[in-house]
């Protein structure tokens, strides 16, 4: 099963499965640009590419982000679960840029999960996992701007930025790089 996001003019159509004799996971998306024409014209379609090819993913959107999570591949022996989000932010580029994408994983594989937008988060709810109907429910927070000072990433700052701040104050990576607080660019 294919799963379809927007973003502004743009419908993305991303995984799913193919047949040619076969039955094979895609790794496909398929980008309508409303602002270029009808559906029937091909110049308002482009192409890009998932990061894994699946099926039975999720996908929701948050302002300029379409969020695609989740799914199975089958790995020639069975259907395996996948972890994986794709997220293609319009603010960096067009569908078919690979800039313009980006990556980061679910807290548990999982397909047949269930997505949906509140506010600025997305979530990312139930599914099959390996060990069974999955209860888990994975939140992200995306913003749509950079924020200096926000160090939780939260999209404001706030007591907790300051206390992560104070948290870590006067430590010196340069002198102590074992600090837990040291984390490798």
């Amino acid at each position: 099963m294919r799963q379809a996001g927007h973003v502004g003019s743009k419908a993305i159509f991303a995984g799913g499965v193919f047949y040619d004799g076969q039955n094979h996971d895609s790794n496909a998306v398929d980008i309508y640009d409303a602002s270029l024409g009808e559906p029937n014209d091909p110049n308002a379609w482009s192409t890009a590419t998932l990061s894994q090819a699946r099926s039975s993913l999720a996908a929701t959107t948050v302002g300029s982000k379409a969020i695609f999570a989740g799914g199975w591949y089958d790995d020639g022996v069975s259907n395996v679960k996948s972890n994986v989000v794709d997220i293609y932010d319009s603010n960096l580029g067009e569908p078919n840029d690979p800039n313009a994408w980006s990556t980061t994983t679910l807290s548990q594989a999982r397909y047949g999960l269930s997505a949906t937008t509140v506010a600025n988060k997305a979530m990312f709810a139930g599914g099959q996992a390996d060990s069974g109907s999955s209860v888990v429910v994975d939140i992200f927070i995306l913003c749509e701007y950079e924020l200096a000072g926000d160090i939780n990433n939260d999209c404001k700052v706030d007591f907790l930025d300051f206390a992560a701040m104070a948290n870590n104050w006067l430590v010196d990576c340069g002198l102590m790089p074992d600090n837990p607080a040291c984390i490798p660019k």
